[in-house]
Order: structure tokens, then C-alpha cells, then sequence
């Protein structure tokens, strides 16, 4: 995507080393300023994984994080078992997960449930600037030019988790 070359399900397989790299070390493997930056360094520098991630962790990041797409994990038929068998997930039991029948391992305390007291450091930053105020030389915000949304479709479907559950 970041070349502007056509892409499939494999950039889903990405996506899911880009989370699972935050959700560990509370940061994106590739960060910028903006994102022409951010950009650059997906497409020019080496992932660089920090010390405390498990041998597990690693891995699996690494795997999913691949940047040719033929060969990242998730590209191949059978890769999805490969990765619900993959050591990190070694706990994992994937058919009471997807029966919905595991409990939470952590369990938020919510006083208010219109308050975003469980997330403190997201609290304290800018909201980014989004949705962008020009697309394509025309003001979107103010209805001048076409919306930005013109022509998009969706269609209801199985979603990426659960396809990924039921295999």
C-alpha cells in the first residue's frame, strides 16, 4: 500500500504484527511525524523489535511483518493454523474463544461508563487531525467538491477475526 502497488488479504496478516507489536510495547514499529515518514521507514528500515519482547513474541512479529507479502505469514493456504499454532498463542484455546465462552484475564473497573478512565496516556493526547479538510485540491468539510465518500460501498460479511476463529 505504501508503494501504491495492488495488495491483498496479506496487508490483513500486516495489520495483525502492527497490532500485536503495539498491544507489547505500547508503540507502532515504524513511527514518524507523518506520515510520508512513517511511510519511508516502513519501506526502507529494518524492523527492530525491543530486548524485553519474548524469543514467542518475536517471532510471530516477525513473521507477519514481512515486506515482501509472499513471503509474510498469513500469505500461504494453511497459515492461518500455522498462526493459531504458533508458540505465542500456545495458551490459547481457540474453540472456547470462539464460542465466546473464555473470561477476560483482566477486567476494567468502569464507574462511569462514559468516561475513559482506564486510558489515561491516550487521554492527555491531541486528537489527530482527521478526517483530512482537502481531498484531491477541493474543501470536503464545507461540501464544496465531491464527499469523500462518494461511490463507497459496503457489504456486510464475515469479518477478518472470524473467518480467523473458524478455520
Amino acid at each position: 500500500m505504501c508503494m501504491a502497488q495492488p495488495y491483498s488479504y496479506e496487508v490483513d496478516y500486516w495489520a495483525m504484527g502492527i497490532l500485536l507489536h503495539e498491544l507489547l510495547t505500547g508503540s507502532p514499529p515504524f513511527a514518524g511525524p507523518n506520515n510520508k515518514i512513517i511511510s519511508d521507514r516502513i519501506i526502507k528500515t529494518k524492523l527492530k523489535l525491543p530486548y524485553y519482547l519474548s524469543p514467542d513474541a518475536k517471532d510471530l512479529i516477525t513473521k507477519l511483518l514481512k515486506k515482501v507479502p509472499s513471503a509474510r505469514l498469513g500469505s500461504k493456504q494453511g497459515d492461518i493454523q500455522k498462526i493459531k499454532h504458533h508458540r505465542f498463542f500456545r495458551k490459547i484455546d481457540w474453540a472456547k474463544l470462539g464460542g465466546r465462552e473464555l473470561d477476560p484475564p483482566i477486567r476494567p473497573v468502569i464507574t462511569d461508563p462514559s468516561a475513559a478512565e482506564n486510558f489515561p496516556r491516550f487521554n492527555a493526547q491531541a486528537l489527530p487531525s482527521s478526517p483530512p479538510t482537502t481531498f484531491h485540491g477541493r474543501n470536503e468539510m464545507n461540501g464544496e467538491g465531491n464527499s469523500l465518500f462518494q461511490g463507497f460501498t459496503y457489504t456486510a460479511s464475515p469479518s477478518f477475526i472470524d473467518r480467523f476463529l473458524l478455520k
